[in-house]
């Protein structure tokens, strides 16, 4: 269906449903990329069911070893059920972020995912959609098609989920809150690898400029034990380092203050070094069972054996840099506000941000 034909379609709100909904258990939901049709002065309102198979490119093979497999609307278990006002809600906020990148930026995901050219015109035209469950679901089918994201042969995989940390801090230190939380040191660098070859279009490194050259930024152990020279102001001071590590882990939190008042934290970056599960070191480590490594596990073994916490936090050598933060609930990566039960965190290798995901 031409774009001006769906535009008009959508104005009618007088159109075929073939179902209602949107989440991705694996289903990534790819653009349909159409020729621009020749438009008369005043074209005829054509309303037209979508093509069962409609001529889609297919998209240009994942990274490491990821699949996709085409896939129908009608096999994705909720479809017809969901509410898809919200997700269309959400997709629109993504679309915010994606309407201001260059035209030729390449995308999150590698080769396969594009440029920002390829989704800025769906992007524009989803602002037109109407508010409601129905029209939404018309829209995605008609500017989507979906492909089941595949590791191997395998359609399952394994999906956490996110919460916003709420601990109690002060602004200033005392003998019980003395533990930092600290904001993103001025000689930090983070540097954009797509921007040199869209091969690494998704990778990013941190690190630090000395001699002229990029050297690897300080380990959480250099960090906490004031083995660095430019540590800059603490945004707020924490009673307990293991509730620091876990707000590290999550990214951003709240924390609240003597008063009641709650000063909330986005993040800032990283130090960039590798992540490394303490969960996993204390399982390898015959310390905790496979069954017991979960944050409750984890404090819980942590505050029975109190004169090994240093170490073993500073197993993982990664180190998380904090800002205050205005607006209302978690920022994401494409530093807009996630949506509850509607943004979802991704592999930038493999997933470009913004993608619609149906799980």
């Amino acid at each position: 269906m031409a774009w001006q034909s769906f535009l008009d379609h959508l104005a009618l709100k007088d159109f075929c449903v073939f179902g209602a909904g949107i989440v991705l258990g694996g289903v990534l939901i790819w653009l349909v990329t159409p020729t621009a049709p020749d438009i008369p002065a005043e074209p005829p309102v054509v309303i037209a069911e979508p093509s069962a198979d409609p001529p889609v490119e297919a998209p240009k093979p994942p990274p490491n070893g990821m699949g996709l497999q085409a896939a129908e609307w009608s096999a994705l278990t909720g479809w017809d059920q969901d509410d898809l006002a919200l997700a269309l809600a959400t997709f629109n906020k993504s679309c915010a972020a994606l309407l201001r990148l260059p035209a030729d930026r390449a995308m999150d995901g590698g080769a396969f995912a594009g440029t920002a050219d390829d989704w800025q015109p769906v992007c524009e035209l989803a602002a037109f959609v109407p508010d409601d469950t129905d029209a939404a679901r018309a829209f995605f089918e008609e500017a989507f098609v979906p492909f089941v994201v595949l590791s191997g042969d395998e359609a399952e995989g394994l999906f956490t989920g996110y919460y916003v940390p709420v601990v109690q801090g002060r602004l200033t230190a005392d003998d019980t809150y003395n533990v930092p939380l600290l904001a993103r040191p001025g000689d930090l660098v983070s540097v954009d690898l797509g921007r040199f070859d869209p091969k690494h279009a998704g990778q990013q490194i941190y690190g630090r400029v000395d001699g002229g050259r990029l050297a690897p930024y300080y380990t959480r152990a250099e960090i906490e034990t004031g083995a660095w020279a430019s540590q800059p102001q603490p945004l707020v001071w924490l009673d307990d380092p293991v509730e620091a590590f876990f707000l590290h882990i999550q990214g951003s939190g709240m924390v609240r203050l003597a008063d009641g008042t709650m000063v909330r934290l986005g993040f800032a970056g990283k130090n960039g070094r590798p992540y490394s599960s303490v969960g996993r070191y204390l399982i390898n480590e015959n310390l905790l069972g496979r069954h017991e490594a979960s944050m409750q596990g984890i404090k819980s073994w942590v505050a029975e054996d109190p004169a090994e916490r240093t170490s073993v936090l500073h197993h993982n050598a990664s180190y998380v840099f904090f800002h205050r933060q205005v607006a209302d609930g978690a920022i994401g990566a494409l530093d807009i506000p996630l949506t509850a039960q509607r943004s979802m965190a991704v592999d930038r290798r493999h997933i470009p941000l913004g993608a619609p995901l149906w799980l």
